[in-house]
């Protein structure tokens, strides 16, 4: 629930913390896309298309549910998903 603040300092500590948990939600969002690469075997299964195109989905819907901006939502997610496909790529046989 979104607390109303009284001052601008008092937002800023509410972003912080925000900050803080996307963080820690992505760095586990990573640990589990890291633990994914162990079951591929090759480069050619990294980028999933389908799956992308789930995930997208998945997200633009919770983002309406929240009132968050979709297309914004939508936009993070596929650089986040981009630089995710690389890394596995890292550590994927040709």
């Amino acid at each position: 629930m979104i607390q109303k603040c009284n001052s601008l300092a008092e937002v800023r500590q509410q972003i912080d913390q925000i900050d803080q948990a996307l963080i820690e939600l992505i760095a586990t969002r990573q640990a589990y896309v890291d633990q994914a690469v162990t079951f591929k075997t090759s480069r050619a299964e990294a980028p999933a298309p389908h799956r992308l195109e789930q995930v997208i989905e998945q997200v633009r819907q919770h983002a309406v549910t929240y009132s968050a901006d979709a297309d914004l939502v939508e936009k993070l997610y596929r650089q986040m998903i981009q630089h995710f496909i690389e890394r596995e790529l890292q550590h994927l046989p040709d």
